[in-house]
């Protein structure tokens, strides 16, 4: 099975795919650095 593009999906389609596949440590990496440039506080 081949992975979604996580870096240019929208970040709550992420999300929702994260809460989907929980075990994804890529996808759940790849969103909290996402986040984290958006708001850096």
């Amino acid at each position: 099975m081949t992975k979604p593009n996580f870096q240019q999906m929208p970040l709550e389609q992420l999300r929702t795919y994260i809460l989907e596949h929980r075990s994804d440590d890529e996808a759940f990496h790849i969103y909290i650095d996402r986040r984290r440039a958006q708001s850096p506080k």
